[in-house]
């Protein structure tokens, strides 16, 4: 049976259905592309041309029809994992409807001057330079790029380099027909399309992982790349990817978003990582100044040194665990992962994803012992309280002199939450020796964990280093808590209590500081 042009029957669905569809449907043997989202970016596909090369014959309409059957893969796989249909956008053919505008870069060198070592780096630099001089044409942070097979068959093969994905165009290869027609599996030469699907995830932000021991499929950031070709079906992305992908710029409709802009500032505030003969549980609770939108857990087998974590298995946040937008808890059947990387040592990662597409990991290391994760971890960080309405209850000596352009080094500016200011004990006149205190009133009976410190910013000499800490109820009557030593690190750091104590107020006194002046300098004080 003759076969139909794959754009010629898109032409002839586009009228027939004008009245019904707002933009024109492709279907494919596999997926049904729907209606493209509304993308405020667009994916930038680039042609990269060595100059003793010219594009391979028909390239516009193979690697068209291959873009839009990608929308349509990573459309459905979003929905499937419940996310709903979301995909990344693409420009369109200025001149030919249904095409893809792909836009044709040419190179500095030839093909030999583009090999798999560094020839991606050397390719990324020529096309950033590109769009520096044509920034109107940039349509997002990510590029998918093309280059053509040489006959001798060297070149850069499929990889990512950040949001960079590297694929390669073969003659007569990446023809859409052979999949439309239903006419059986493509031919060898197409099979290229899953290791493109697959590169393109990593320009995404995608990292490998692999599937559960209970999923039904093989997951295409995985090994499924390879055998996309002839079992498509098969081959799905799992809810870790399809999680990441629904907060990437080229899925958002949202134009208000700056994706990658700001780098979050997390912190964790309780770490709880443990297993027992069934599941392997990770709870955290954390802050962030971004927004966080979902978490995943990688259980990472390094199997060998340059393992690439295609061995990953994961879990992302939605049905098995919880999430509430500052905590979550993750209970993970031991069964999902696959027995025989049991002998080898894991690496466990808590991924947090960010509205505007960034993500945090923090790791921990483990092994299997007698069939159950050796890993037992309990980490606490507390949030410092509310000190709006706090007040200096006393002090042993002060400094009110302040030279030009500087401030005194009162105690009240330990509570003011500016870094730049601090309390100086007194040294203008008659200079006291340690050792130097300082009371604070909590304006009401608290449960003290600990108490935060910021050293002075200016310079380590007088930064406080050894103290004792006290309690009290009355500003009178005093309790020691215990002896204690603080670093000479300019961050914020905190001092926790082996057993929490009760008091309204809390006092510190220094006997020595950093430097070996008999003075102390610190910017601020806090309690959690």
């Amino acid at each position: 049976m003759k076969k139909n042009n794959y754009f010629s029957r898109l032409t002839l669905l586009c009228l027939s259905l004008s009245m019904l569809l707002s933009s024109c449907e492709l279907i494919d043997i596999v997926f049904i592309q729907k209606a493209d989202t509304v993308n405020p970016h667009k994916l930038n596909v680039i042609y990269f041309l060595p100059s003793d090369m010219e594009p391979h014959l028909e390239y516009e309409r193979r690697l068209s029809g291959a873009l839009r059957h990608m929308q349509g893969y990573f459309g459905r796989q979003l929905e499937q994992n419940g996310y709903g249909y979301k995909t990344f956008g693409v420009q369109e053919h200025p001149e030919i409807p249904g095409y893809v505008n792909i836009k044709v870069i040419h190179a500095a060198g030839d093909h030999k001057d583009y090999p798999y070592s560094g020839g991606g780096n050397k390719a990324v630099n020529e096309i950033k330079a590109y769009f520096e001089a044509h920034p109107e044409e940039k349509t997002s942070d990510h590029f998918l790029v093309f280059i053509p097979v040489h006959e001798d068959g060297t070149g850069v093969p499929f990889y990512g380099l950040g949001k960079f994905a590297f694929t390669r165009d073969y003659a007569g290869g990446y023809d859409m027909e052979k999949w439309v027609d239903g006419e059986g599996f493509p031919t060898v030469e197409d099979k290229w399309i899953g290791g493109t699907i697959h590169e393109l995830g990593h320009g995404l932000n995608l990292p490998h992982n692999r599937q559960r021991v209970s999923d039904d499929f093989i997951a295409m950031m995985g090994n499924g790349n390879s055998s996309y070709w002839n079992q498509p079906n098969n081959i799905k992305l799992t809810k870790a990817s399809a999680m990441i992908l629904r907060y990437n710029q080229l899925f958002s409709s949202d134009p208000t978003i700056q994706f990658y802009e700001e780098s979050p500032v997390v912190e964790f505030m309780n770490q709880r990582v443990y297993a027992d003969s069934e599941y392997l549980y990770v709870q955290s609770k954390f802050t962030s100044t971004v927004p966080v939108r979902g978490a995943i857990v990688y259980n990472d087998p390094k199997t060998n040194e340059n393992d690439a974590d295609y061995n990953a298995i994961t879990w992302a946040n939605g049905v098995i665990p919880t999430f509430d937008g500052d905590s979550i808890s993750f209970k993970m059947p031991l069964s999902d992962i696959d027995e025989h990387f049991k002998e080898h040592p894991f690496s466990l990662r808590l991924s947090l994803v960010h509205e505007n597409g960034r993500i945090v990991t923090t790791s921990y290391p483990y092994s299997f012992v007698n069939g159950q994760p050796n890993i037992d971890v309990n980490e606490k960080t507390y949030l410092d309280y509310d000190r709006s309405n706090w007040t200096i209850a006393g002090f042993s000596s002060q400094e009110e002199y302040a030279a030009e352009g500087a401030l005194p080094g009162l105690a009240e500016y330990l509570l003011d939450g500016d870094y730049d200011s601090f309390w100086h004990s007194g040294w203008k006149t008659s200079p006291p020796k340690h050792p130097h205190w300082v009371a604070i009133d909590m304006a009401s009976q608290k449960t003290i964990h600990g108490i935060s410190v910021v050293q002075n910013q200016k310079s380590t000499n007088g930064m406080l280093k050894d103290f004792t800490l006290y309690v009290s109820d009355d500003n009178e009557n005093w309790s020691t808590v215990g002896d204690f030593t603080a670093s000479n690190s300019m961050t914020r750091q905190q001092i926790v209590l082996d057993t929490p104590v009760e008091g309204r107020y809390f006092k510190i006194q220094t006997y020595n500081s950093y430097g070996g002046t008999n003075a102390n300098r610190i910017s601020e004080l806090a309690a959690f």
